[in-house]
């Protein structure tokens, strides 16, 4: 089972479905994840967010949780 969809997926990775791959993964990255990064934004308000920050402390995981309150 494994053989034959692996046997298919070589088959099907072709010049011309890999750089077509390519075009819709660079369009997704272009117009939607900025698009989801600023709604994300929006919804955290001044909270922040810890899905857009590299470094926090359990504090500010505290801190972020009671802005966000119940909800």
């Amino acid at each position: 089972m494994l053989k034959n969809l692996s046997s298919t997926l070589y088959r099907l990775s072709s010049g011309p479905v890999t750089l077509l791959a390519l075009i819709l993964f660079a369009v997704f990255i272009a117009f939607i994840l900025p698009a989801q990064a600023d709604r994300a934004a929006a919804i955290a308000g001044e909270a922040g967010s810890p899905d857009m920050s590299y470094f926090y402390s359990s504090a500010d995981l505290y801190r972020m949780a009671e802005a966000y309150g119940p909800e």
